[in-house]
Parts: structure tokens; C-alpha cells; sequence
């Protein structure tokens, strides 16, 4: 039932995203038409806030263990990727004419899984990771010249994140469990649009987990890897 529950805001969120993408993309094409320059001391703040919301992609990227080479159980053991989505805030501290820093707290929701393929007739065994983390991407942004009401930019940095009620959710499975927190590289490109408002961006973002998550238990599955480590893609849409 939960998971049901989950799926159906997913794809509520799914379809309000692509529909504000789209007029808002519309509507960043339409301003390039019009030769008027918008907000022309937009860029001369020292401080901008915002908010943003997205959609991810996420997996695991996993490393077998000698345990897997050496045992002749497991026959196969592969991670599944899924989408979720994420909202949050943006604080951007302009350093100079083509760098910010930008802190990015954020809720996201994520669902990943691991498959294990055993070589008796054993069925298939999948673990599923339904997650609500708190995210903090502490960013350095680097942008291009602006060309009338538009410029690319390229950003890339930290990323500390703590999984809310993972606790709840170890104590329902004990076969495979993975840490609370974790660290990651992010790093992506992006396209600032400036509207007679506000400045909108789409934003495409890599984000690579640096440390394992693998929580050691003595079983066949957690045996089976030598590290579990998250990667996620994001397709967001920035306000400012």
C-alpha cells in the first residue's frame, strides 16, 4: 500500500515538472526573440535566493567481493535503476563577474535495488531502497559571458546527505542495510534564462557517492559485495 502510494506522487510530481518545463522552456526561447535585456543588474547582486525541483534517476554502483569470486552461490548480483524526484532552496553568493558559490538544501526521494541471482533453483531475491534524504550541495559555479538574456554555466562540488527514517526501514529488512550518510561529487551543466521577472535554469546534474554505504551484517547478500556506493542524474528546474 505504501508503495503504491509512493509510485502514484511520483508520477503526479513526474507530470508537473515536465509541464512547468516546458512552458518555462517556451517561454526562455520566446525571450530570445524579444531583444529586450532583462533584469540588467541582475547579476550585479551580491546575494540571490531561489528555489528548485526535479526529477533523478538513481542507482547503485556496486564491487563484488572475494566472497562472490570465491563462493559458488551467488550466480549474479546487479543494481536497478529508478526515478524519484527533489525540491528545495537556493542560496547563491556571487564571488565574482563568472564565479558563485551556491548551497543547495534540498529534500530528495530515491529508489534504487539490488538484484542477487543465485545458481540453485532458488528464486532471485531483489532489496528494495526507498529513501527521503536531506541533501546539501555546496557548489562552485562557473559561467559563461552573457549573451543578451542567456549563458551556460558548468558547477560542480560537494555533496553531504543524511536519509531521514532509515532506521524504520533497516529494522523492516535485516538481509542488506546501507549507512545514513553519505558523501558525494556532484558536478553538471546548466542554462540560465533571463525572463523580465526572475532568472529560470534548467540544470542537468551528475552526482557520484565518494564513500561506501555498505552496512556489514553477517549474511550471504552483504558477504556477496565489497562496496555499495549511490549515483545519481537529476534534470532540474531553477528559479531566481
Amino acid at each position: 500500500m505504501q508503495n503504491t502510494y509512493i509510485r502514484s506522487k511520483l508520477n503526479i510530481y513526474r507530470r508537473k515538472i515536465v509541464f512547468f518545463g516546458c512552458v518555462f522552456l517556451f517561454s526562455s526561447l520566446t525571450s530570445q526573440i524579444d531583444h529586450r535585456y532583462n533584469l540588467p543588474e541582475y547579476d550585479k547582486q551580491k546575494i540571490h535566493f531561489g528555489y528548485h525541483l526535479g526529477l533523478n534517476y538513481s542507482t547503485f554502483k556496486l564491487v563484488q567481493s572475494d566472497n562472490f569470486v570465491q563462493k559458488d552461490t551467488v550466480k549474479n548480483l546487479y543494481a536497478v535503476g529508478k526515478t524519484g524526484f527533489q525540491v528545495g532552496f537556493i542560496f547563491n553568493l556571487r564571488l565574482s563577474e563568472y564565479l558563485d558559490f551556491r548551497a543547495l538544501p534540498m529534500v530528495s526521494f530515491y529508489e534504487r535495488e539490488i538484484k542477487f541471482v543465485f545458481k540453485s533453483p532458488a528464486k532471485p531475491i531483489s532489496v528494495d531502497f526507498q529513501a527521503s534524504v536531506i541533501e546539501l550541495p555546496l557548489l562552485i559555479k562557473y559561467k559563461s559571458h552573457r549573451r543578451l538574456n542567456s549563458r551556460l554555466y558548468m558547477i560542480g562540488g560537494l555533496k553531504p546527505s543524511f536519509e531521514v527514517g532509515a532506521k524504520k526501514r533497516q529494522n523492516r529488512s535485516n538481509q542488506l542495510g546501507t549507512s545514513v550518510v553519505n558523501l558525494a561529487l556532484d558536478y553538471g551543466i546548466g542554462f540560465d534564462s533571463y525572463q523580465a521577472l526572475f532568472k529560470f535554469a534548467p540544470e542537468l546534474r551528475f552526482s557520484l557517492g565518494l564513500t561506501d554505504m555498505l552496512k556489514r551484517q553477517d549474511n550471504l547478500l552483504t558477504e556477496s559485495l565489497k562496496t555499495v556506493k549511490p549515483f545519481n542524474v537529476s534534470l532540474s528546474i531553477l528559479f531566481e
